[in-house]
């Protein structure tokens, strides 16, 4: 199979911090696949949480390019798609940053070549306008408010406030009290918190009119989420805790939602996956995202049919997003227009 792979550094506007750490450069990949005339790419997070780093992701592609059968490229069609899918994963285990970035250029050169985008190739209906949330990082506390009544003043209305800082609940009940009705609030801990201190905090997030917590407790905490279950006055939606779609057999029964990424699963197929077993289950989903330009937010919107919630704010977070074709609006996201992914680079 021939691809080439660049790197992709993004920046973004503010530093980007959770729980467990963060910066303001994120060292993404971009896999190409040229057949025919025409090209597909996908777009690599790798994080080290997941065990990757960029080099990982490189190593694992380079890997890759020698273990998988050789396809025609310029014939590809969906179980073409999947049959290499499923070589990748035997030849490399998870990794799943740098198999998402196989799967996006798959879905997006077959997408191109049919003159489809990839959502309906996956059989999905065409999404309705979701409204994404925005992220306000950790940070100190007046910047943080500072931050989320600019977001406001530009005319996002839900904003999703990382928590797991110094007086992470203080920051969320003052930005509540400054923003008033204007915006709808969502908290996200990112695992850095106790089950005694999540029960605590969201009894106070709940009077302060919070929509809804992710992931309050650490991924693999499942003493934790039996603990809260039943008790939580808030529904939980599990980000960390869910990788693979038994991950949902183990936690899913403890929340009420899962929060897909195309980053954390592998890409879009496996995503789907995951998302097929939490319906079953019952579970909301949501689309979130890692710090991504527009071609790896494409490919978590290939989804948003299945989605109650976004947050697909990645692009809208770093300066100068290098793709373009992704549609914000404020009545909500859409899977690009177009075929494949729908979106582009961007003119220099």
């Amino acid at each position: 199979m021939r691809f080439s792979v660049r790197d992709l550094d993004l920046v973004t506007t503010h530093p980007f911090v959770i729980a467990r750490g963060g910066g303001s450069v994120f060292e993404n990949i971009v896999l190409r696949l040229e057949a025919g005339g025409l090209a597909g790419e996908g777009e690599a997070h790798p994080s080290a949480y997941y065990g990757e780093t960029r080099a990982t992701a490189r190593a694992a592609l380079d890997h890759l390019a020698r273990e998988l059968p050789e396809i025609d490229l310029s014939a590809l069609d969906v179980e073409d798609v999947h049959a290499v899918l499923d070589a990748a994963d035997a030849a490399l285990g998870r990794n799943p940053a740098a198999k998402a970035a196989l799967d996006g250029a798959l879905w997006d050169l077959l997408g191109r070549r049919r003159g489809e985008p990839v959502w309906r190739l996956l059989g999905l209906d065409e999404a309705a306008p979701v409204a994404t949330s925005f992220t306000i990082a950790i940070a100190a506390p007046d910047a943080m408010v500072e931050r989320a009544a600019a977001a406001a003043a530009a005319g996002r209305r839900i904003l999703k406030l990382k928590a797991g800082g110094e007086g992470d609940l203080a920051v969320v009940e003052r930005v509540v009290r400054e923003l008033g009705g204007e915006v709808a609030i969502r908290v996200d801990a990112n695992g850095a918190w106790t089950a005694r201190e999540a029960l605590a905090k969201m009894e106070r997030l709940a009077m302060a009119g919070v929509e809804f917590v992710e992931q309050p407790l650490a991924g693999r905490d499942l003493a934790g989420y039996r603990a809260i279950a039943g008790r939580a006055p808030l529904p939980v939606v599990l980000d960390e805790s869910v990788r693979e779609p038994h991950d949902v057999d183990i936690f899913g029964e403890y929340a009420d939602g899962v929060n897909l990424k195309i980053a954390k699963h592998g890409g879009i197929a496996r995503s789907l996956a995951v998302a097929e077993k939490a319906r079953e289950g019952g579970l909301d989903l949501m689309i979130g995202c890692m710090i991504e330009s527009g071609l790896g937010i494409s490919q978590g919107a290939q989804l948003l049919s299945l989605a109650r919630w976004a947050d697909l704010d990645g692009f809208l977070l770093v300066d100068r997003d290098p793709y373009e074709g992704m549609r914000d609006a404020p009545e909500g996201l859409r899977p690009p227009a177009g075929p494949g992914l729908g979106v582009r680079p961007r003119p220099a």
